[in-house]
């Protein structure tokens, strides 16, 4: 006679809602590889702001605040490129998606690992006419190397050890494999989130965010600064490209420069 596995946990968050306790899992897969990502703010996504709010703080991920979801796109595969790893953007459901098109071909010609996080209104509200409802599974094929859809209350919160391959986190870590492997490219990540949508209250004793969930980084992030000094001196050269590029050092690492031989 056997008995059935109990839950591994690293932490519990059983007290919060199920669609928070979902979204801290979602980034505790995408921060295994992932530093930087953009949030374009909507009300099906809250979830995601407030997990990526308590990650932010407890320095697993930098975050970036983008209104418009085309802009979002576009400064996340920025950052992919600058940073050669992956960036994330993340959007509320119904046409707020669709505007990830653009930067997602974008991704998919050039090789970039974007990764599109949408949320989702639970499949029982599809087809039924409810606002900013419309099918977001398979929205990028083609254009993705893979994707995965995460339903709430069907995706498992708790890994019964630390290889389960069913646990939504590492679930989320393998789409991030398959986005920056041998063939790198965007991959969609879709999370249907039902109501409630916001944190519950903490009970006594509680105190929201005072759990260190999120992993601490591998590498460190890269400065924000130094990305901001790196899209400036861009600019520059592309306001006048005429202007010659100052010359660096003789020698740097021990190699010397070819035109200085």
């Amino acid at each position: 006679m056997t008995t059935p596995r109990r839950p591994f946990r690293e932490f519990d968050d059983a007290y919060d809602v199920e669609s928070l306790r979902l979204a801290r899992r979602v980034i505790r897969g995408l921060t295994m590889t992932m530093r930087h990502i953009v949030l374009a703010p909507g009300s099906r996504s809250a979830p995601m702001a407030y997990a990526l709010r308590e990650a932010e703080e407890l320095g697993a991920i930098t975050v970036h605040v983008r209104i418009d979801e085309r802009s979002a796109a576009f400064t996340a595969l920025g950052i992919a490129m600058a940073t050669k790893s992956p960036a994330g953007v993340v959007t509320t459901s119904g046409t707020a998606a669709g505007n990830l098109l653009p930067a997602m071909m974008e991704a998919d010609l050039s090789g970039i690992p974007l990764v599109a996080i949408t949320a989702d209104r639970p499949e029982e509200m599809h087809g039924t006419g409810a606002n900013q409802t419309t099918w977001q599974q398979g929205m990028f094929a083609g254009r993705v190397r893979d994707e995965i859809h995460l339903e709430q209350g069907e995706a498992r919160l708790e890994p019964e050890s630390r290889d389960d391959m069913l646990a939504a986190e590492t679930q989320v870590g393998l789409l991030l494999r398959v986005a920056t492997g041998p063939a790198p490219g965007p991959v969609h990540l879709n999370i249907g989130f039902r109501d409630p949508l916001v944190p519950a209250a903490p009970g006594e004793g509680q105190r929201a965010g005072a759990q260190r969930w999120a992993r601490t980084p591998l590498r460190p992030a890269p400065p924000s600064h130094r990305l901001r000094r790196a899209a400036a001196r861009r600019d520059h050269r592309q306001r006048d490209p005429g202007r010659p590029r100052r010359a660096g050092p003789l020698c740097r690492a021990g190699v010397l420069r070819r035109d200085a031989r």
